[in-house]
């Protein structure tokens, strides 16, 4: 995240390079140094990028990173400031009054002071770069690559948080009828079926009980399942559907020749291959070409959070996008994952207010319910003991041994650099609130968050970065225009959650809510919201400059 931050102060030292040349005389040499530095900084960043992230080397290195960018920031912020304020009263118009007010200006205090402040900044930056050899830190292993304890055949996969069984799963009965449609029925091309949704509402799980499906088992002559991931590698995934065809001997076979391969054993069949978790088109296109389409109503079943990958693979089917559980579907869900030998709701009636509070926290997302439903399972069937879950549930959701947020952290990880930033902001509102796309556009604009793209206006690249948003399923449309743009938006609690942790983690925002925080924020912005009664919240926007 660091490397969002000193892209976003490289790209503003470059503008006031440009537009404010005259306001900087005296000290427009160190901020040219100064911006070269941290380029080369952020080229390090980006090097650094797929680290372990949990590495505490790492996290120490990027955040005094982030600070040293954070406080450049400041101080030209600052001096800018300064001069405009002494300029305001002129009568030459304002740009004229600034310009003609920093030629002739006479503070060489002033220009000696910034310049001593660049030139502190530069070597904190020197002394950080320094300790990217000093503590070892080119050296720590990418995510997905094995160190040399580890068992190669195993690193490549992905830890996942256990989800709902296939036994457990509600509120698709209509979706699944439709799906084995569609698998079975149809074109005889050979098709590519696509799940969508966002982390934990349960793609998986419904792809899981569609392969399992009795009707569409008799339907293929093959069936194979391989999961993919963020960090998958190609050599892996083929072997896996390979071993599914029984042929065991293709280790020693280079990674180049399996899809030959692999496309030689399925030629001829009718063939089912799920493919779970994908996440860019890189994966996609160096798996499409193993699958042969002999017309023989083969089927390719994808699960994704990017409605994007969804429709490339295939645009001529219709992606199928999950919906959140409703109400009783919760409760529902949350029985079965609690009570044993699925007991009916009914036999608990006095936990039935209850655990409704408690599934309207996890917002109708069935990994989180099915997480909650594990915790009650150990617990004694009484109210106290379920009162005391329902208070300590964002805990368990995003803290505990089965918390789900590093699921949902992934989505956040996979965005372009220019979405974190626009991210980050959703945790300025409060919980379950409609956000007005307009609005949100302005805010993001004036922040500085939307990049100029050509001669687009800045407007219609900022409703891009929403619709993106939204087709990685990291937030909803709440309601659209009649152009089809999205009007209103919102954000499912548990992802605003995960961008208020990151957005504190990265000094990029702090939340204040019913809690008062005993310590002074040190955070770029902070957000006050406050209940006042009858469910209504207060807002508040504010930003600080140390």
């Amino acid at each position: 995240m660091a490397d969002i931050a000193v892209q976003f102060i490289i790209q503003k030292l470059n503008e006031i390079l440009t537009q404010e040349a005259d306001l900087l005389l005296g000290v427009d040499g160190q901020i040219r140094s100064l911006r070269d530095k941290l380029g080369w900084m952020h080229a390090l960043l980006k090097d650094l990028h797929g680290k372990r992230r949990d590495n505490d080397r790492v996290k120490v290195w990027v955040s005094q990173i982030r600070e040293a960018a954070y406080d450049a920031e400041n101080v030209i912020d600052s001096y800018i400031f300064n001069i405009q304020k002494q300029g305001r009263d002129t009568s030459a118009g304002f740009v004229g009054s600034i310009r003609s007010l920093a030629c002739c200006i006479k503070d060489v205090a002033a220009i000696h002071k910034i310049g001593k402040k660049i030139g502190e900044i530069e070597r904190r930056l020197n002394e950080i770069s320094s300790n990217r050899s000093d503590y070892g830190i080119g050296n720590i292993p990418r995510c997905g690559e094995a160190s040399s304890s580890s068992n190669p055949s195993q690193t490549w996969r992905e830890k996942r948080v256990p989800i709902a069984e296939e036994a457990d799963v509600v509120g698709v009965e209509d979706e699944t009828k439709t799906l084995v449609g569609r698998l079975i029925e149809g074109d005889a091309r050979c098709a590519v079926i696509s799940i969508t949704g966002m982390g934990g509402i349960g793609k998986t799980t419904l792809a899981k009980k569609l392969y399992n499906n009795i009707n569409v088992k008799k339907n293929f002559d093959f069936h194979a399942w391989v999961s993919v991931s963020q960090e998958h590698r190609l050599r892996e995934i083929f072997l896996s559907i390979l071993k599914s065809l029984g042929q065991d001997e293709r280790e020693t076979t280079p990674e180049e020749d399996l899809p030959k391969q692999l496309y030689e054993s399925l030629e001829g069949k009718k063939y089912l291959v799920v493919i779970d978790d994908i996440w860019t088109r890189d994966a996609w296109n160096g798996l499409v070409s193993a699958f042969p389409d002999r017309q023989k109503g083969s089927r390719v079943l994808l699960t994704t959070r990017k409605e994007e990958i969804a429709k490339y693979a295939d645009a001529q089917s219709t992606p199928h996008k999950m919906h959140f559980l409703n109400e009783s579907e919760s409760w529902v869900l949350l029985c079965k994952k609690t009570l044993p030998g699925n007991l009916a709701p009914p036999c608990l009636p006095n936990l039935e207010e209850l655990g409704g509070k408690i599934v309207a926290k996890c917002g109708g997302l069935p990994l989180a319910i099915a997480v909650i439903g594990g915790v009650l399972s150990r617990k004694e069937k009484s109210v106290n003991e379920w009162y005391k879950v329902l208070t300590s549930l964002e805990w368990h959701l995003n803290e505990s041994e089965d918390a789900i947020s590093g699921i949902l952290a992934l989505s956040y990880h996979d965005l372009p650099y220019y979405l974190k930033f626009c991210f980050l902001y959703f945790g300025a509102f409060p919980e379950d609130n409609e956000i007005y796309v307009g609005d949100l556009i302005k805010l993001w604009i004036a922040e500085g968050f939307v990049q100029q793209r050509g001669e687009e206006e800045l407007e219609d690249v900022a409703e891009d970065y929403v619709e993106e948003l939204i087709n990685r399923s990291m937030i909803q449309v709440a309601q659209r225009n009649s152009n089809g743009t999205a009007m209103t938006c919102r954000i499912h609690d548990l992802l605003r959650d995960l961008s208020i942790a990151n957005a504190k983690e990265e000094r990029f925002l702090d939340v204040y809510g019913k809690t008062a925080t005993k310590s002074p924020t040190t955070a770029r912005r902070f957000a006050i919201t406050a209940s006042v009664g009858f469910g209504h919240e207060l807002q508040g926007f504010g930003w600080l400059w140390s």
